[in-house]
This record gives structure tokens, C-alpha cells and sequence, in this order.
């Protein structure tokens, strides 16, 4: 094994060189285990707070780019779920609305033409 840095001989599982003291190490190690859940927990809970959807569509996608383990995606993926359902839930209580406020509308262009 030689020195990334100096290029100096040493033992096999030398951590530092002797010669320069560069580090043997791979400088850039990627820990599964530290990966945060925030994306996938922040896309949760804007999607289950009123007015705030879109938030926590744009916090799933963004979880699934970026994590590399398989129940962090689980959490962006039930983000996206949540975003479905509240966004149907959203549509059939508009709906409703339109449909009372047309009903309460004509019900009242009724009793005016009757009176």
C-alpha cells in the first residue's frame, strides 16, 4: 500500500501516513444509519395540515431523490399517499359546497318568484 498523498510505502492498514500524516482513510464515507428522516416526516405532516398540500408533495419528491434507504422512501411514499387522499378529500368537500350553495340559491330564487 503506497500514500494517497505522498506516494511513500506503507503497511496495509496504515490509517495515516508516517512520512506526511495524510489521513488513509476514505475522506468521503457514506453512513446509511445517520441518514434523517425529515423529508419523509415533514411531507407527512404538510400534508395533513390544511392549505399546506403542495408543501408536502414537493417534501416527498424531494425525500425520494435524496434518500438512499428503503424505509425512508417508505415515509416519502406514504407522503404521497396522504397528498392523494386529503387532495380527494378536498375536491369531494368542494363539490359539496358547490352543490349546498346552488341548492340554497335556487331555493331562494324559488321562494323570491313565489312571494
Amino acid at each position: 500500500m503506497y500514500c494517497r498523498n505522498c506516494g511513500k510505502e506503507l503497511a496495509d492498514n496504515s490509517l495515516y501516513c508516517n512520512n506526511c500524516g495524510a489521513s488513509q482513510t476514505n475522506d468521503k464515507l457514506i453512513d446509511d444509519n445517520k441518514e434523517t428522516k425529515v423529508w419523509g416526516i415533514l411531507s407527512i405532516i404538510f400534508d395533513l395540515v390544511p392549505g399546506f398540500l403542495v408543501f408536502g408533495l414537493v417534501f416527498a419528491i424531494v425525500g425520494l431523490c435524496t434518500y438512499q434507504q428503503k424505509e425512508n422512501k417508505i415515509l416519502c411514499w406514504i407522503g404521497i399517499g396522504l397528498f392523494i387522499a386529503m387532495l380527494i378529500i378536498y375536491i369531494v368537500l368542494l363539490l359539496f359546497v358547490i352543490y349546498m350553495g346552488t341548492i340554497a340559491f335556487f331555493e331562494a330564487l324559488w321562494r323570491a318568484n313565489n312571494h
